[in-house]
């Protein structure tokens, strides 16, 4: 089996399953939040994700040195290339923030069975297993969406579903759906890009929409079952903590052979360990905001680049949809919905 090829629905389930609870409003499940999601998902996270998905086709390489032979060929600024720089910061960045939660709710556990613990002591051990798994590289993403799935199951068993509640709409709830749109699932930071293009081809002429609509609807069901479940009790807490340690060394891997293209080797592994160590002493509050305003401007920057840098013909040719229509939808979206989309979620993350 050909292990590349489904690596992006894996990522594509874990990601949901880790990071919704990082942003999240505890209590209950307001559906408005959830049926704005599935918007901001429609409009929003299915137009990048098409553009991700040409960019890994049309490039063949990851972001870093794809992004580099794209702006060659659009004859554009290499500013654009600030974005592939950006997501290896995002993916440090999101790597910590899974180090800093798991180690706060380890530390409790371990508390309850051994005594007072360090928060950070249990930190810095998670953050050095984690650095060791990222030299599996994605081999672990299966047992990642395994094992954050039993956590949602035990978590559902324990405290039964959540309750349903319909809340006032307001300017903030709809950055929040954009912004979960986004940064919990992945979309326009660079990850899907990375996981497609190992197994991309250029010479490839088939449609990309049956590689792309896979992936989009495992985000959306995996993103509905985090929004449903909690990971309450000791087993659900210890098997989500695998999972987003696993996780964590996934987005270690992707900015370490990002890094590695760039600086080599030598010089690549203690830029990140180093960088890694300093980001999970951040509070989780800093990660919120960190992350959050890193992964829409992220995602601006890729709509801004596809929809008005790149050259028409290229997308055209690498998408290659069936008729007309679906590209002008396509590129409507990419040029004016999903900029707009995003514009107004960091405004309305900045005045909340």
């Amino acid at each position: 089996m050909n292990h590349a090829r489904y690596t992006p629905l894996f990522l594509s389930a874990v990601l949901p399953l880790l990071l919704f609870r990082l942003m999240l409003p505890a209590g209950a499940v307001q559906l408005d939040l959830l049926l704005w999601w599935l918007i901001a998902m429609l409009l929003v996270g299915l137009p990048l994700l098409f553009s991700e998905t040409a960019l890994a086709y049309r490039s063949t390489n990851t972001p870093l040195l794809g992004m580099q032979k794209l702006t060659r060929e659009a004859d554009s600024t290499v500013a654009w290339r600030a974005f592939s720089w950006g997501s290896v910061v995002f993916a440090i960045t999101l790597g910590a923030s899974l180090i800093a939660l798991t180690s706060g709710h380890i530390a409790q556990l371990l508390s309850q069975n051994i005594g007072a613990i360090s928060e950070q002591a249990v930190a810095f051990a998670l953050t050095v297993l984690a650095l060791i798994l990222s030299a599996l590289k994605t081999r672990l993403l299966p047992i990642a969406a395994i094992t954050a799935c039993l956590a949602m199951v035990v978590g559902l068993a324990t405290s039964g579903l959540p309750t349903l509640a319909m809340t006032p709409t307001n300017f903030y709830e709809w950055a929040l759906a954009v912004t979960l749109a986004i940064f919990s699932v992945g979309i326009g930071t660079g990850l899907y890009w990375f996981t497609l293009a190992q197994s991309a081809n250029a010479k490839n002429t088939a449609p990309l929409t049956p590689k792309v609509l896979p992936i989009w609807g495992v985000q959306v069901v995996f993103g509905i079952m985090a929004m449903m479940a909690q990971t309450t009790g000791s087993l659900a807490i210890w098997l989500i903590s695998i999972a987003s340690l696993i996780g964590c060394g996934f987005l270690w891997h992707y900015a370490q052979s990002q890094l590695q293209a760039r600086v080599g080797l030598l010089k690549s592994i203690p830029l990140l360990v180093i960088t890694a160590l300093l980001l999970v002493l951040l509070p989780k509050s800093a990660f919120v905001i960190i992350l959050t305003l890193l992964g829409l401007t992220l995602a601006l920057v890729l709509a801004l680049f596809v929809g008005f840098a790149m050259k028409i013909s290229h997308l055209r040719k690498t998408l290659n949809f069936k008729n007309e229509l679906r590209y002008n939808l396509w590129r409507i979206a990419i040029r004016w919905l999903a900029p707009l989309a995003l514009l107004s979620a960091l405004v309305g993350i900045w005045l909340s």
